[in-house]
């Protein structure tokens, strides 16, 4: 009986805990969509660079080329 005594004041003291968990899990879960919107955003932004950055460089290639 001893043990079932113990584990139930665990399980007390444990409940506080899990709640928080919970809590987090919530809030994290609904901030995912905007969280994963800013990624996709950054994502775009990347690319846009990039390409951009690529045309800049075959402009800059072919103005050296063209003036020789």
């Amino acid at each position: 009986m001893k043990g079932l005594f113990v584990f139930s004041k665990v399980a007390v003291q444990l409940d506080p805990i899990t709640a928080l968990v919970f809590s987090w899990q919530k809030i994290e879960f609904e901030l995912w969509p905007a969280l994963l919107d800013e990624v996709q955003a950054q994502f775009d932004t990347d690319v846009c660079q990039q390409k951009w950055l690529e045309r800049v460089g075959r402009i800059c290639w072919l103005e050296k080329h063209l003036q020789t």
